[in-house]
């Protein structure tokens, strides 16, 4: 859980980058709410490594609450920069963000990719299942249109 210090003070649930890193990693988060929600819909209590549904709740409820705060899904909210990451900051409010524990960190910055996994998240929809409709052939004419019509 981080606390988000410089921001309203939120009490934040997250993952961690790994086992040896400190603070949530928000990408990762909200792909493993993805994943845990998933596995708990196919094998409810029957799974080994099913989680309960509050602790999935509060991590949603922390990406959630990051997109209204902020407009997007912050990288870290622990603050710092690289250099209180560099020096290894005890400083518990400037940390140097999140530590991934393998060599680098994720700053307090806003987050494509954090925010596009949440986005998802919120749509329940899996960007590694097959699509509904066949991709068009690549043997097909290329005459440089786009076979989508955008109007």
């Amino acid at each position: 859980q981080d606390v988000d210090v410089l921001g309203d003070g939120a009490r934040l649930s997250g993952v961690r980058f790994t086992d040896r890193g400190r603070g949530a990693q928000w990408e990762n988060t909200a792909s493993a709410v993805m994943a845990l929600g998933f596995f708990d819909g196919v094998f409810g209590d029957k799974g080994a490594a099913s989680i309960s549904g509050e602790k999935l709740s509060s991590m949603q409820s922390s990406l959630l609450h990051q997109l209204e705060e902020y407009g997007s899904v912050l990288a870290s909210v622990r603050g710092g920069n690289i250099e209180a990451y560099e020096k290894h900051s005890q400083d518990p409010n400037y940390p140097g963000g999140s530590d991934t524990g393998i060599g680098w960190t994720y700053l307090r910055y806003p987050h494509t990719a954090a925010t596009a996994w949440t986005g998802l998240m919120m749509l329940e929809a899996n960007p590694f299942a097959p699509p509904e409709k066949p991709l068009p052939s690549a043997d097909g004419p290329l005459d440089g249109r786009c076979p989508v019509s955008w109007r």
